[in-house]
């Protein structure tokens, strides 16, 4: 890790790859930071915006943040990756922010089949392609001058995602993920099971 810790220009400290794929929490409510690779090398204030640099002084990553409960360093810090980061800067120097792209499934449920989709955005671009969520079924049952009114959620016609573009999906992470690896207007093929079938559906990718 390179950086300016405590205004000391050029401090480099070392360490090793703790872990890769961390989600860390945004102070942004509902918002996190994912796949962050996590490392042991010193970081403070001060390091951030720094490169993670490989034994061969490749980049691979730059400093964002640390986890301490003091505000100073515990082992514990975080970097974006080099990959997403070619990505990110492109599209903050020619638009000014990052726009990612969004499929429009907004929650998925995690199994070891792969993942059944559990809501749509309405219009959105995974329901235009057809893509099926849980359905809400409601019931009305008239006794006298009362009308009873009851509601299930039918799970049985839900897409399970296996794949896109070839990919295996496992998590609901790794999905989001993937799918910020896009641009809007890109299209994408999801993999699916739908009543037994094994499907393969294009989705063009709208703008979050």
């Amino acid at each position: 890790v390179l950086g300016n810790p405590f205004s000391w220009e050029g401090t480099l400290t070392t360490g090793i790859i703790s872990s890769l794929n961390r989600d860390l929490p945004s102070r942004v409510a509902g918002r996190s930071m994912p796949s962050l690779i996590q490392t042991d090398a010193a970081m403070n204030p001060g390091n951030s915006g720094g490169p993670l640099l490989d034994t061969q002084s490749r980049m691979i990553g730059m400093c964002v943040a640390i986890a301490t409960k003091t505000g100073q360093n515990a082992g514990v810090g975080f970097a974006i990756p080099i990959d997403r980061i070619k990505i990110i800067v492109p599209e903050l120097i020619e638009n000014g922010r990052l726009v990612h792209a969004n499929i429009g499934i907004t929650q998925v449920m995690e199994t070891q089949a792969g993942l059944v989709v559990v809501s749509l955005t309405p219009g959105g671009p995974a329901a235009q392609a057809g893509i099926q969520g849980f359905r809400r079924v409601v019931q009305r049952r008239k006794q006298g001058p009362v009308v009873y009114e009851t509601e299930t959620i039918d799970r049985s016609a839900a897409d399970r995602i296996l794949a896109v573009n070839g990919e295996a999906m496992r998590t609901g992470v790794r999905f989001r993920d993937k799918i910020w690896e896009y641009k809007p207007g890109d299209t994408i093929t999801l993999t699916i099971i739908r009543e037994g079938q094994e499907l393969e559906i294009p989705i063009t990718l709208g703008a979050d």
